[in-house]
């Protein structure tokens, strides 16, 4: 989709996520969410022109389809015989330390005669599957095969390929695998032997036939019958096989509400850094859940589960455990580059959050200065020359013809060629201005001028360069920051700084930018304070504080944005983003209800709410959560609210309510509700038959879900309520 592309290009946080060691598959995530929130932007256009976009399908199915496990979640899996996959290396290593057992490193690529074959039918033969039972098997392959590894909940995806990994697993490995064992040689099909004290009993590949690798597989497994899986909980914590991860996941979805927090606290002493346990608690909306999850991730947390942190931390409202959580990534970043990196970029933002909020000159920022048309400008400008003709040589007054300039370029109507020219007039006396400089004050407002005209102009790198002087300016004695100037320069401030940390963190994965990241920050949370800022200034103080690890905070700086921007189509994207990723379904209702309650407008604020309950209801679909009907219902009565508030919404609400209604008469018609699936599928029709052809977020299109249910009525009998359904069809 091209606008997940262009928002991974524009997001710097996407771009962050997908450096780290889950990149592969848990942070595809990001990018499809991203997809699907700015949908309203196209449909909230359209209302205003009476038209609807051409389909949602171009914005909703690609987040939904990546937040539903495309593959057997574990629990699924486990009843399928198959190739009891390793998840790390490390974890290889450590159970063939204890079972004895040889390695069987496998390296399989896609569209390779043999590689398919091997992994459409051999690793599927039970008998070959048996031969593996005497190995410790791990699998290594350079291709994706879904597009996240864990779902809203925290659960694994299998790759459909091999199962019992991750994609993301099988693509990790092979790097290690490469190094390690392999001398950097990619040939596959290959399979690899190791025994217990390092020796190579085979090396497998190149071969003319596969039944020689099938072989000598066969020939080196170790005998004897496996230990069977312990039962108990403290047993299943100490090892780090796969089986008794997959074990312990199913046994804490299974588990009662008490016995899932038995198996957290558990988790707080266990060795065998059981991440993908926590992972699911950590995504719980139970808060008792998550915070146990939490509490046992900070005690256990190496390298391995920095991303862990970093989402625990978006969602954690506890100030003693966001503490701690900190506390834990200090801990690993000793050892580690990403960590370092992430613990810095946190620390700067958090460091510009307290300094922004304790600024002497706050409660200038918030009262506007009068408004200055063409006339006034000009007449500011000629009096500013007037006075500095007389005195060419006086710093103050040069500046102040400067400001005027710049003043009198703003006024202008926008296309007026007039006005970059006299943006570079002003540049050039605010230069001359500070070589005449007479102290610092002086100093100061020049290099904030030359910090908003090389902004302006797009030289973003000397806008820096002349910002960390030209932001003094706001500490001098008595200053005022009513002007719209000093809008202006802090939005130049905050655009560069963010502009070079964006760029050092695409040209180096693990390159520390926490000077940059603390100036555009401190920047950008006094912009968002300043009676002149604007909805884009919000969402872009939001993007670089997710970017530098205080997506908590970020949530926070968009609902507060949508206070005084309830009606703005891009903030209310980033928002759902935020909470879809960091907090789930519940939340983003949640957060869309109180927003439906106090705002003004409430046509706009039951509109955006009930798009958000539509978002929620197919997240709720794809976990086979019994929340999804009402989810529906709500955003169907919240369309209906919002069109008969104001008829300018009513094509947008409309088709958008289509898509609900077919979605809850699939759910009536598979819960028996044969006639409530009727009834919705005819509303769905009338209210807007163009609507039918468009797919949902689940890429699912009304008329098909129409003609699946007639053909199902009809082969149950049901022919009166099929006819209906088809009629005129």
């Amino acid at each position: 989709m091209m606008i997940a592309l262009l928002l991974t290009a524009a997001c710097p946080y996407l771009f962050l996520r997908v450096t780290r060691r889950r990149s592969l598959g848990w942070l595809v995530l990001p990018g499809t969410i991203a997809s699907l929130v700015v949908s309203p932007w196209f449909a909230w256009n359209a209302a205003k022109s009476g038209t609807i976009m051409q389909s949602s399908a171009d914005a909703i199915p690609a987040m939904i389809r990546v937040l539903a496990p495309q593959a057997k979640t574990t629990a699924e899996a486990a009843a399928a015989p198959q190739i009891e996959w390793q998840r790390s290396l490390a974890d290889s290593l450590l159970v063939q330390a204890a079972t004895g057992k040889p390695l069987l490193l496998v390296l399989n690529i896609d569209d390779e005669t043999f590689c398919e074959q091997f992994a459409k039918r051999t690793y599927r033969d039970p008998a070959f599957i048996a031969a593996t039972r005497g190995y410790v098997c791990l699998i290594a392959s350079g291709e994706r095969h879904t597009d996240s590894d864990y779902d809203a909940q925290g659960r694994r995806i299998e790759c459909p390929r091999f199962g019992s990994c991750t994609c993301s697993e099988h693509i990790n490995n092979g790097v290690l695998m490469f190094t390690k064992y392999f001398g950097g040689q990619s040939a596959a099909p290959r399979h690899c032997g190791v025994a217990a004290n390092g020796k190579v009993l085979f090396d497998r590949f190149l071969d003319g036939s596969m039944t020689t690798a099938i072989d000598a597989i066969a020939t080196h497994a170790a005998t004897g019958k496996s230990a069977p899986l312990p039962q108990d909980l403290p047993a299943l914590l100490l090892l780090r096989d796969a089986a008794a991860r997959a074990a312990l996941e199913r046994n804490y979805l299974a588990a009662t509400d008490s016995g899932r927090k038995a198996i957290l606290s558990a988790a707080a002493t266990a060795v065998s850094e059981p991440f993908d346990l926590l992972r699911i608690g950590l995504r719980s909306e139970a808060r008792s859940d998550f915070e146990l999850a939490a509490n046992a991730l900070e005690k256990t947390a190496t390298k391995d589960a920095l991303i862990d942190l970093e989402d625990a931390l978006a969602r954690c409202d506890d100030a003693k455990l966001t503490v701690a959580l900190d506390a834990a990534v200090a801990r690993i970043e000793k050892d580690d580059a990403a960590a370092k990196q992430f613990a810095q970029h946190r620390r700067a933002a958090l460091a510009a959050l307290g300094k922004a909020a304790t600024a002497p000159f706050l409660p200038s920022l918030s009262k506007a200065a009068p408004a200055l048309d063409r006339d006034a400008a000009e007449a500011a400008l000629d009096k500013a020359e007037a006075a500095g003709k007389h005195e060419p040589r006086d710093a103050s007054l040069q500046l102040a013809i400067a400001f005027a300039t710049l003043n009198l370029a703003r006024s202008l109507q926008e296309g007026n060629g007039s006005a970059n020219l006299m943006r570079e007039d002003a540049r050039r006396i605010a230069e001359l201005a500070r070589k005449m400089a007479r102290g610092e004050e002086q100093l100061h407002l020049a290099d904030a001028l030359r910090t908003i005209l090389f902004a302006e102009s797009g030289d973003l790198a000397s806008a820096q360069r002349c910002a960390a002087e030209g932001m003094k300016c706001l500490f001098e004695k008595g200053f005022d920051g009513s002007p719209f100037w000093v809008c202006e320069l802090l939005r130049a401030a905050a655009q560069s700084a963010a502009a070079a940390a964006y760029q050092k963190s695409q040209q180096d994965a693990n390159a520390v930018a926490a000077d940059e990241i603390a100036a555009a920050a401190y920047a950008f949370l006094l912009l968002a304070k300043h009676h002149a800022h604007t909805a884009a200034d919000v969402q872009k103080a939001a993007q670089l504080l997710a970017f530098a690890g205080a997506r908590r905070d970020a949530q926070e700086l968009l609902r507060d944005g949508l206070q005084r921007f309830p009606d703005n189509n891009d903030l209310h994207a980033e928002y759902r983003t935020r909470l879809a990723l960091d907090r789930g379904a519940l939340a983003l209702r949640t957060a869309y209800a109180a927003f439906g309650k106090s705002a003004e407008d409430q046509a706009t604020a039951e509109w955006f709410a009930g798009y958000a309950d539509l978002v929620a209801a197919e997240m709720f679909v794809k976990q086979s959560d019994d929340r999804a009907a009402p989810a529906y219902k709500s955003a169907l009565a919240r369309f209906q609210i919002s069109q008969a508030q104001n008829a300018g919404y009513a094509d947008s609400a409309q088709h958008f309510s289509v898509l609900a209604h077919a979605g809850l008469a699939l759910i009536l018609h598979q819960q028996g509700d044969a006639q409530g699936a009727v009834e919705h599928l005819l509303l769905a029709r009338t209210l807007r038959p163009a609507s039918m052809g468009e797919a949902d977020g689940l890429a699912r299109k009304p008329e098909a879900v129409l003609l699946r249910i007639a053909r199902e009525l009809s082969a149950a009998g049901k022919q009166d309520l099929a006819d209906q359904l088809t009629k005129g069809q």
